[in-house]
C-alpha cells in the first residue's frame, strides 16, 4: 500500500480541510467528465480510481474538521480509505455514516482496488452502477458532513444521452451469471474471462459484508463462490447480499431529481423538477426489491416475538392466507433454474398478524387437521 506521508498543515486545521474539500471536488468533477466522455480508452479505469481519491479525500475532510486523526499507526502516514470510512462510521461521537453508507463505501474502494492493481472485467452497466453509489456517496456525505448541497459545486448541464438505461446492482449480477456460466462450460480458454467476472463480484460482496477478498484470480477464495455460480445453489443468498445495502436518495436534488428509492411496490422514477409530474424516464423495481424476504428472512423476524417459530409455521402462514393465490403477497422467482420462493413486506406484516390474531398453537393444530383431511382425502382416492 502506497504511503501517505503525513506534513504540516500550514495555515491551520480549517485550510486544511478547506484543501482537502477542494482536492475532493476536483476528483469528483474530473470522474464525471471522463464518464461522460466519448472516448473509451482509459475511460473505466480512471472515472473509477478518481471518484474513489474523491471519497477519500472528502472522507478526510471530514474526520478532520470533527477533530479525528488521520494519522496512520506508526504517526507518520495517513490512514487509508478503510480505515476513513470506520472511523466515519464508530470513532466519532456523532457518527457521519450509516451502516448502509458504510457497506455501499467499502464494496465501491473494493472494486477501486481490483481496478487499480490488476485486471477487472469492464462493464459499461456496473460503471454506471459504480459511479452511480459514488456520487451518492459523494452527494449524501459532503451534505451530512458540511451542511452543503452537491449541486452548488457541479456545472449547470442537463442529462446526457445514452444508448441504453442504467440497471441496479442486483440486475447486473443476476445477467452476469449466465455470461459467467457460458465462459466456464466453454473451457479453460475462456475461463479466465469469467474468473474476472466473477473475482469483482466476489470482492465487492466480500468487503461490504465487512471481510476482504486475497488471492489471485481462480485461487481458493473463489471457490465457493464459482460453485454457487455453476450449480446454482447459493445464489439467492449472494444476491441479497449484494441487494441489502440500501441505496437510496434522501430527497430530490434542485432542477433533476433522481429517485432511486429501492422501497416495496415504489417505481425508481428521474423527473426534471421537484415539483413536476413529468417523468424523462421510469423503471420498475427489481423482482428482489419488490419481495424481499425469503422463507429464512420471515423466520428470523418472526423468532423476535416468537422465538419457537419455524420453517414449518411459514407453510402454515400459507395455506392459512392462501399466499400463493395473491401476487401482491407471494412470488416464485425464477433464477436460472432454480425457482426461490419470495414474500413481499405485505406479506411479511400478513403473516404477524396472523400468529398475532389466532395464535401460534391453534395454527399449527388447523395446519395438522387440515393435512390429516387432505392425507384422508387421498387415502380415498387410492380405494
Amino acid at each position: 500500500m502506497a504511503k501517505r506521508s503525513i506534513r504540516p498543515m500550514p495555515g491551520g486545521k480549517r485550510k486544511t480541510v478547506n484543501r482537502l474539500k477542494g482536492k475532493a471536488v476536483d476528483a469528483l468533477l474530473l470522474s464525471v467528465e471522463l464518464f461522460n466522455r466519448a472516448s473509451d480508452r482509459g475511460r473505466y479505469s480512471a472515472v473509477i480510481i478518481h471518484l474513489d481519491h474523491g471519497l477519500e479525500m472528502l472522507l478526510k475532510a471530514a474526520l478532520l474538521d470533527r477533530g479525528g486523526d488521520l494519522h496512520g499507526s506508526n504517526g507518520n502516514t495517513t490512514i487509508d480509505f478503510n480505515s476513513c470510512v470506520r472511523k466515519c462510521a464508530t470513532g466519532l461521537k456523532s457518527p457521519i455514516l450509516n451502516p448502509a453508507d458504510t457497506k455501499a463505501l467499502l464494496g465501491f474502494h473494493a472494486i477501486r482496488c481490483e481496478e487499480q492493481h490488476f485486471l477487472s472485467d469492464q462493464n459499461e452497466g456496473f460503471l454506471y452502477e459504480m459511479v452511480r453509489i459514488g456520487v451518492k456517496s459523494f452527494a449524501d456525505l459532503w451534505e451530512r458532513a458540511f451542511g452543503e448541497k452537491i449541486d452548488t459545486l457541479l456545472p449547470d448541464r442537463v442529462i446526457p444521452l445514452a444508448t441504453r438505461p442504467g440497471m441496479d446492482i442486483v440486475s447486473l449480477f443476476l445477467s452476469d451469471i449466465a455470461r459467467m456460466q457460458d465462459l466456464i462450460v466453454a473451457g479453460s480458454s475462456k475461463k479466465a474471462h469469467a474468473y474476472e467476472i466473477m473475482h469483482k463480484w466476489a470482492v465487492m460482496h466480500s468487503a461490504s459484508n465487512g471481510t476482504l477478498l486475497d488471492g489471485p484470480l481462480g485461487s481458493q477464495a473463489l471457490s465457493w463462490f464459482e460453485s454457487a455460480i455453476i450449480s446454482n445453489t447459493g445464489i439467492s443468498d449472494i444476491v441479497v447480499g449484494l441487494g441489502g445495502s440500501e441505496l437510496s436518495s434522501d430527497e430530490v436534488r434542485d432542477r433533476i431529481a433522481l429517485h432511486l428509492t429501492r422501497s416495496d411496490g415504489v417505481p425508481i422514477r428521474i423527473v426534471d423538477d421537484e415539483s413536476s409530474d413529468s417523468l424523462l424516464a421510469v423503471r420498475e423495481i427489481n423482482e428482489l426489491d419488490r419481495y424481499p424476504f425469503g422463507t429464512t428472512a420471515i423466520v428470523e423476524r418472526m423468532q423476535r416475538s416468537i422465538p419457537e417459530f419455524q420453517q414449518h409455521d411459514v407453510r402454515v402462514a400459507v395455506a392459512r392466507l392462501n399466499l400463493k393465490d395473491d401476487p401482491q403477497m407471494f412470488k416464485l422467482i425464477k433464477i436460472n433454474k432454480q425457482k426461490i420462493p419470495r414474500y413481499s413486506q405485505r406479506a411479511a406484516k400478513s403473516i404477524a398478524d396472523l400468529f398475532e390474531r389466532e395464535g401460534h398453537d391453534a395454527l399449527r393444530e388447523w395446519f395438522r387437521q387440515v393435512e390429516r383431511e387432505r392425507k384422508s382425502r387421498l387415502s380415498e382416492r387410492k380405494k
